[in-house]
């Protein structure tokens, strides 16, 4: 992760000609490109949890429409959990 960003004086300097901007620049476009990332890895995650979820589910409706009980209990506890 990058340190905070700081302008020295964003007055007098642009972000292409001070020396220590390009520096900054690069580290908030890193710091953005990380975000970035982190969000669609947790949105991946959410989309995948959501599809166990929908999968046992059917699994659970399967198993009340074939009467069996023993799985139908577990399956519960793992919609439970989730």
């Amino acid at each position: 992760m990058c340190a905070p960003v700081q302008l020295l004086c964003p007055m007098r300097y642009s972000v292409f000609t001070a020396n220590g901007s390009r520096k900054q620049y690069l580290c908030t476009v890193v710091c953005k490109q990380e975000a970035l990332a982190e969000r669609v890895k947790l949105y991946r995650t959410w989309k995948d949890d959501e599809s166990n979820l929908a999968k046992k589910r059917e699994l659970k409706s399967r198993f009340e429409s074939s009467h069996k009980t023993d799985k139908l209990n577990e399956t519960n506890r793992e919609i439970s959990e989730v």
